[in-house]
């Protein structure tokens, strides 16, 4: 009723004019976090205080759907509502990044420093949690009137966890033990759907804002430009970090699996995707980026179009659908064409050749099965 919608506003409200009073304190914390030492000593030595700047992250996370959704395309009447919002935003991804230049040093006064990260990733994990399993249930929820459902724009929390696993992994740690302490050494189901539901989320927004970039631009030109300004595209953008440490704690195989169970509701592929434009739309998103995530960013050592061209026709040929039954639908639909494109960014020279050239691929004969 009305008194729900002005209750609802007025929370809104409320909580925008709480986002804009801490900017502030995100600027004071970058100023002091840009100093290594200090960002060392906050997240080794006083994880008190870690756990009350993660906590102010988490609150952010948990005012994002409230704040920003990607369902509709923004008004002229948004314009003074993103732009009040930015800079909190932009604050917070810099503290971020600094908590990480702590996390990765190794200060000569902490006696076990990767138990102290340990400690560090338990204290991020566990509030990422909560926000997980509560937006699993709001998604099963029945919206009240006038309370849009859609992906959140801005996940701190996802992105300083990804961030802490990926210094693990470039310090050549095993993330998968790791991550099964994490969750409390569960079984293997319990594992892969922990990592389902993290790279969910993110792989939900990057396809809600990529289809809608072209209703945001006709909307209004200059609350565009605010909403995919260059840093804030780097928020929005698929959080490659992310997806990067579920693929090396779960393996090629599951992870792509996962990756397209979120994307396209089902295991495999089947003839009806080519007649649905918005499942075509999601198999060109989710392609395109875990082609980026497998070989722009694993450093698995991929030199040439051969090896490349191997790793990409294995995704696409894993469900049970015939080699000609996925040619003709990538032929005649144009999947992975990226030529023209506008609203993924650009792709590496070397990957953007391969992806044309998949299209145009044909299997030895006799050759019927992925």
């Amino acid at each position: 009723d009305d008194n729900e919608l002005i209750d609802l506003d007025m929370q809104r409200q409320e909580m925008r004019d709480l986002v804009v009073h801490q900017v502030q304190a995100f600027m004071d914390l970058n100023y002091l976090l840009r100093h290594e030492l200090v960002a060392s000593h906050l997240v080794h030595k006083r994880k008190d205080l870690l756990r009350e700047i993660v906590g102010m992250l988490a609150n952010l996370q948990r005012m994002g759907s409230m704040m920003r959704g990607v369902s509709k395309p923004p008004h002229t009447e948004d314009e003074k509502r993103i732009a009040a919002l930015l800079p909190a935003e932009y604050q917070m991804l810099a503290v971020v990044v600094m908590l990480v230049t702590g996390f990765e040093s190794n200060p000569p006064d902490v006696e076990d420093a990767d138990a102290s990260r340990k400690e560090a990733l338990q204290i991020v994990f566990d509030p990422l949690c909560e926000w997980l399993v509560k937006t699993s249930t709001e998604e099963k929820s029945v919206p009240r009137p006038g309370q849009e459902k859609s992906p959140v724009l801005v996940l701190p929390l996802h992105r300083l966890f990804s961030l802490f696993m990926n210094a693990l992994i470039r310090k050549q740690y095993e993330v998968k033990p790791i991550f099964q302490t994490l969750i409390g050494n569960s079984g293997p189901e319990e594992f892969s759907a922990r990592v389902l539901s993290l790279i969910r989320h993110p792989l939900l927004l990057k396809q809600a804002v990529s289809a809608g970039l072209s209703d945001f631009t006709r909307a209004s030109p200059k609350v565009f430009e605010l909403w995919t300004s260059n840093w804030y595209r780097w928020i929005t953008d698929l959080d490659i970090n992310l997806l990067q440490f579920c693929l090396a704690a779960t393996g090629p195989l599951h992870f792509e699996r996962a990756a397209f169970q979120c994307l396209l509701g089902h295991d495999g592929f089947s003839k009806e995707i080519w007649e649905d434009a918005k499942a075509r739309r999601s198999l060109e998103h989710c392609m395109m980026f875990l082609v980026q995530v497998l070989l722009e960013r694993t450093g698995t050592g991929y030199t040439n179009r051969d090896q490349i061209r191997h790793e990409v026709l294995h995704i696409l040929f894993a469900g049970d659908c015939s080699y000609s039954n996925i040619i003709e639908g990538v032929s005649k639909h144009g999947i992975l064409n990226i030529e023209g494109r506008q609203d993924l960014g650009e792709t590496p020279h070397i990957i953007a050749e391969v992806v044309r050239e998949v299209a145009d691929f044909r299997p030895p004969s006799g050759t019927s099965q992925g």
